[in-house]
């Protein structure tokens, strides 16, 4: 699956599940804790732009 960038339609329509399924995550925490350790922010705050 082709990673759709932040402003493509489809990245605002998945899930937070949605994409750490699709990256091979076993659990919403364990892809979380990844994402702010790569981002320095939680996905929910990246999502919303803040």
């Amino acid at each position: 699956m082709a990673r759709p960038t932040r402003g493509h339609p489809v990245a605002r329509e998945l899930s937070a599940l949605d994409v750490a399924a699709a990256a091979g995550y076993a659990s919403i925490a364990a892809f979380s804790r990844a994402f702010q350790r790569h981002f320095g922010q939680p996905p929910t705050l990246h999502r919303s732009g803040v």
